[in-house]
This record gives C-alpha cells, structure tokens and sequence, in this order.
C-alpha cells in the first residue's frame, strides 16, 4: 500500500514507481508482484479502512491472491492469527496502527463474535476476550497497559509456550471497551526514557487478542466444546536501518540492541522460506521473534501489510524484502476444533522436551568448557584477543574522529562564546547607560516635584485668602440686606403716611369747595 509521507491518501495513478537511479519498478495495483514477491498491491487512492477491508478484513481474498480473513478464522474455526505492520518511518504506521488498524480490528472481532452467537441457541455460546499489549524496545520490555511494569522477562512453559511474566491482562466485555484500551495502550508507547537514537519507530509492539469460546453440544446435551484462539497486531520497527545492514550507528552512540527485533525478525522470516533453514531460524536471538517462535513459521495464518512512502526507494526495497519474505515462509495453522487433546498433549510433550534438551545442551555446554584441552583455550584467547585487538584499533580510530569533532566542537563553542561573552558586554553597557538615564528622569522628576509641591502650596495660600475675602463679601452682603430691608420698610411707612395725607388733603379740598360755594 502506497501513502504519502504525511500519511494522507495520495491520488490513484496507473502505477507506484519506486526508483534509486539504477533501475525502475512499477507495482500494479490489483495484481500481485513476481518481482518482490508480495501478494497483492493496493490502490494508492483507497482509504485506510478500506486497506484494512482487503487485507484482514471481509474482503481479504477477493480472487486476487490475498489470503483469507484472518479475524473471521480466529472466531469461526479459532485458528491463532498474526497480523503484521511493516513500514518505514516516513509512513507514520504508528499512527495508522492506532487509528485505522486497532479500532478495525476490534470492530471486525466483536461482529464475527455477534454474529457466530446468532447461530446457537439463547446460552449455548459464550465468548470472552482478553487483552494484553506490550512494547519492545532496546530488548526491554514495557507493559502497554501498565507502563509502569518495565524490564519484565519472557519464560517458556510446557502449558502456555512463551510468555511475558507479570503482564497485565485485561478482560473486555464490549467493543468500546476494547477501543478505550486500545487508545490507552497507543498513548503509552515511547512514554519511558528512550535509549540513546531510540524512538518509537525503533520500537516493536504487540496487541494480542486471546478469544476464549464455548459451544455447547449438538441439540443442548453432550456438554461443551471450548476453543482457544489467539489474535495478534505486530508493529514491526521502521525499515529504515536495513538500508545500511542494520549497522549500529556509532555516531549517534545507538545500543548494539537497538535494532536486534527488526535484524533477527528479517533473517528468521528469510530462513522460514525454505524447510531446510527452517530449523536453524534464530529466533531465541531477540525477544520478538523468541516470543513468535510458535507462530511464526508454525501455528498461525500470517497477514502482512506493507506501507511504502514516495521519495525513499532504498527503504521501500527493504520493506518489499521484509514482506517477500513473510509472503513466502512456511506457516502450519490448525484451528481449535482440529486442535483435539491429542494434539494438544504432544504440543505440550514436545515443548518439554524441547526445555529439557536446552538445559542438557546449557549443562554439557558448560562441562565441555570446563574439560577443554589447553591448546583449544589458547586458541580460543588467541582468537579473543585478536578480536579484542580489531575491536581496540576500531574504537581507537572512532576515538580519533571523536577527537577531531570534539576539537572542532571546542573551536565553535570557543567562538560562540566569545561573540555570546560581547554581547554580554555590550548588554552590560547598555544596562549602564540605561541605570545612568533613569538616575536622571528620576533627578528631574524630583525637581519636578518639588515645583508642583510649592506652586499647590502657593495656590491653596491664594485659595484661602480669596475664600476669606468672600466670606467678608457675603456678610457685608447680608449687611446691606438687612439695611435695604429696613429702607424698604420706611418706605411703605412714609407711602402710607401719605396716602392719609391725600385722603385729609382731598377732604380739605371738599370742604373748601363748599365753602366758596356758600361765599
């Protein structure tokens, strides 16, 4: 499946070129690939959950050389499947992981599980899935559900094969719980101290999904059948450090583990490829492919998706060789109702066996060490310190480069410090005039100050004598009221004196009328 590098849907075309100037490589979709050896090429222009339809989902198949839907097979038939996530860091398949794959994958689990309980009757079916995660990185592992359980160990018992000890495990009774968990799980990735050139794409997870299911007999009797099933989702490190052989990179100071799940996991699937290498697969060389050993190359039905980015063909060839190998390694699945007590017996006989031929191989190993000829030990220290030699001449070589860039790191640090010790000083010199220029507007703000104190002093003086002279004004005022009041009352005096002295005037008049009248 082709994606662009932000991880949205590129537009369709009539091919994906992958190109590195040498030779060219058109992947056509729908068909498969003779050339990398995969079995089916997706559209560039389909959505994720649609990715996700023709690889593990309801139309897995679909005549085009895919296999078959392993979800629908872990319930149905409880056949142990392994879905595996390949791509490099470009693709951010992280990020598809936990919002395409993980919630498909529960959605798709739930349904077939609703659906098989359609076919009994009302009690004869029960079904119960429980969830784990964990995270591998630098060969330490994390438990994804409870980050806090960090450094757990794996431990091979002839019941449950190998297991991660003390990992918790939670049981769902519903897709949104499952979703909920699953979210969780993704949020906690790369959430501890990384090792140094660590990130999450260095890292690998596993979601697993166990489907424990009950039938009950034909027609209500016969007692029950229970199956077993497991369902795993494997992000698989980014791809990226196969361009380079998977070398440790010396320069960025990475851990010789760093890479040792995504080195081991390539060179097991390659030797699944043919029977015969088969039995020398090394998978008890790293924790991821020792905790697949019966899975991959063994039982389960294997589906791998490979994502490919635009303008890294280095990197998409090394992805097309992780997928050719998975596509072509050998893989017996036996669902859980071909799974009789039988086959389960002698699973568990071998896998003692198999325990006890390790501690004998540990115990003659350590005796034969311990009876060796003095000639093989000499030889054997003469290997070692020739080795030793190769190794000290190797880091006296990278001491000698690390020498010149720590000189040229010094010669920068030295001229950075000189123009940051300048600056300093010329920071230093301006904060001093900038004292100097405050000292000064406080001078004349004080100044200033003092003024207005003696001008408000001046003026509230004024105030007070030209509120003295008006109170003066106004009782001289109320004075002269007083005055013009009495004035006016001698006045109305005097204006009714004389209207009494018209009235006898006017009766004297009278009287001297009538006396000329008689004279």
């Amino acid at each position: 499946r082709i994606i662009s590098p932000a991880g949205s849907t590129a537009q369709q075309q009539q091919g994906d070129i992958i190109s590195d100037g040498n030779s060219i490589t058109v992947l056509e979709a729908g068909q498969p690939s003779s050339r990398h050896e995969v079995a089916q090429v997706l559209e560039r222009g389909i959505s994720d959950e649609d990715a996700c339809e023709f690889t593990f989902g309801s139309q897995a198949g679909a005549g085009m050389g895919a296999s078959l839907n392993p979800i629908a097979a872990s319930v149905s038939d409880a056949v142990t499947a392994v879905i595996f996530i390949v791509g490099s860091k470009e693709t951010k398949k992280w990020q598809f992981i936990k919002r395409t794959v993980l919630p498909f994958v529960a959605n798709e689990l739930f349904s077939h599980i609703a659906e098989k309980d359609q076919q009994f009757d009302t009690g004869a079916y029960k079904a119960q899935v429980n969830l784990s995660a964990f995270e591998l990185q630098d060969e330490i592992v994390t438990d994804l559900l409870r980050p806090v359980n960090r450094g757990l160990s794996m431990a091979v018992t002839a019941e449950d094969g190998v297991t991660v000890q003390g990992l918790q495990t939670e049981t769902i009774n519903n897709e949104m719980d499952l979703r909920r968990l699953l979210i969780d799980a993704c949020d906690n990735r790369a959430s501890h101290t990384l090792p140094p050139g660590g990130s999450i794409d260095t890292a690998s997870a596993i979601f697993e999904f166990n489907v424990y299911q009950s039938e009950a007999g034909a027609g209500g009797g016969g007692g029950s059948r229970e199956y077993h099933s497991r369902l795993l989702v494997v992000d698989i490190p980014s791809t990226n450090p196969l361009v380079n052989g998977g070398a440790v990179d010396v320069r960025q100071l990475e851990g010789p583990n760093l890479h040792k799940s995504l080195l081991t996991f390539l060179d097991v699937a390659k030797k699944l490829n043919t029977p015969a290498r088969a039995a020398v697969a090394p998978y008890r060389s790293a924790k991821l492919t020792h905790y697949l050993s019966e899975l991959l190359g063994g039982n389960s039905i294997v589906v791998a998706l490979g994502l490919l980015a635009h303008g890294e063909p280095r990197v998409s060839r090394q992805t097309l060789a992780v997928i050719g190998a998975l596509n072509n390694a050998l893989h017996y699945p036996i669902g859980g109702k071909e799974l009789t007590d039988v086959l389960q017996g002698l699973l568990g006989k071998y896998r003692s066996m198999l325990m006890q031929l390790q501690d004998e191989l540990l115990s003659r190993s350590a005796a034969s060490h311990d009876s060796a000829s003095y000639e093989m030990t000499l030889e054997k220290q003469l290997l070692q310190l020739q080795r030793d030699v190769a190794d000290g001449l190797k880091e006296k070589n990278g001491a000698m480069e690390d020498r010149e860039r720590v000189y040229e790191m010094a010669e920068l640090l030295k001229a950075k410090f000189t123009t940051l010790m300048g600056e300093k000083i010329q920071q230093s010199q301006e904060l001093a005039q900038s004292k100097e220029d405050n000292v000064l507007v406080a001078k004349s703000l004080m100044d200033k100050n003092l003024e207005f104190s003696a001008f408000r002093e001046k003026t509230e003086k004024d105030i007070f004598e030209l509120t003295s002279q008006l109170m003066a004004a106004r009782s001289h005022a109320s004075d002269l009221d007083s005055t013009i009041e009495q004035l006016n009352k001698k006045i109305e005096d005097l204006d009714a004196q004389m209207v009494a002295k018209e009235s006898d005037m006017d009766v004297l008049r009278k009287e001297i009328a009538s006396l000329n009248t008689q004279l």
